[in-house]
Order: structure tokens, then C-alpha cells, then sequence
């Protein structure tokens, strides 16, 4: 991850991230195989202040995540725990 370009790379190709759609991802990458609740990630994401539905938001987010990484290759690790949150297949 570059931190300063909100960029992860998958092989050699940079993929650009949201400042939010970054820190998720950060998030993620550093709790490989760890399932981070909607809770958690909201903690980190946006402390005590955050959106209405933060689930619908977070899914939003990773969805166009996601998305990007589709555009490079056909899985995504990002693994989805239904009614609960996500973990990142380490």
C-alpha cells in the first residue's frame, strides 16, 4: 500500500482508492483472516460520528472496492460474513 497515493497494488498495477475506500482497506490488510464486525470497521473509519446506516455504507464501500479489483483480476479476497461484517483472506 502507498499510503501518500491511497494506491494498493496488485501485481505490478496500481489501484486508486477513496481516502475512505483506503482506510477500509488498511483496516482489512492489517487484520489478515481476522473478521472485523460493521462495528469495528466503523470505529475506524469514522469514530464516533458516522452515517445513518453504516452497514449500507460500509457494504457501499466495499462494493467499489471490489470493483476496482475485478477490473484487474477476478477475485477479490475480501470476504464477505453475512449480517456480521468482512475479512481479508490472508
Amino acid at each position: 500500500m502507498h499510503v501518500d497515493g491511497h494506491t494498493f497494488q496488485i501485481g505490478r498495477i496500481d489501484v486508486g482508492l477513496s481516502i475512505t475506500e483506503f482506510a477500509l482497506m488498511q483496516e482489512l490488510m492489517r487484520n489478515p483472516g481476522r473478521m472485523l464486525s460493521h462495528d469495528q470497521l466503523r470505529q475506524h473509519l469514522w469514530g464516533d460520528i458516522h452515517p445513518v446506516n453504516v452497514a449500507i455504507a460500509i457494504n457501499t464501500y466495499v462494493k467499489r472496492i471490489r470493483r476496482k479489483i475485478h477490473q484487474i483480476q477476478q477475485h477479490s479476497r475480501i470476504e464477505t460474513v453475512r449480517g456480521v461484517g468482512y475479512r481479508l483472506r490472508p
